[in-house]
């Protein structure tokens, strides 16, 4: 085998190694689905009718709660604030406008994968939670 055969055969052989290296080390993104989600900022002191804005980094296919409290209507309104919205990475809390407000509220988030009951690949569904406190002042 001349030398330049085996400069050709090696290149070849390099370049695959490096394709399957970067095809394994990027791979598909199924790690984000059971990350710890985290909400920024994790707590926030607010006036009566006050906003915040509130984002979740990790998983995917958000939906955001107030203490508990929700709509199908898309968004949330009560005596214990409104939400922007109930899905998304991203969402902007207001504070209820009260002479007398006091205490706190929780805003929850949730990524929900839905399992798979057919097939012979069934998987559970899984969630993951995460939180912020706003705190009345």
């Amino acid at each position: 085998m001349t030398t330049k055969t085996y400069s050709i055969i090696m290149s070849g052989l390099i370049c695959m190694l490096c394709v399957i290296g970067t095809i394994m080390w990027t791979g598909c993104d199924t790690a984000s689905a059971t990350e710890d989600l985290v909400v920024s900022p994790s707590t926030a002191t607010l006036s009566s009718g006050q906003s915040q804005t509130f984002t979740v980094s990790g998983g995917y296919h958000y939906t955001w709660s107030i203490s508990g409290a929700s709509s199908s209507s898309g968004t949330t309104s009560s005596a214990q604030g409104s939400l922007s919205s109930l899905t998304g990475s991203q969402v902007l809390y207001t504070a209820p406008s009260s002479a007398s407000l006091s205490g706190s509220v929780t805003l929850s988030v949730t990524s929900t994968i839905e399992g798979s009951g057919a097939g012979i690949s069934n998987s559970p569904a899984y969630s993951v939670t995460g939180s912020a406190i706003v705190t009345f002042k």
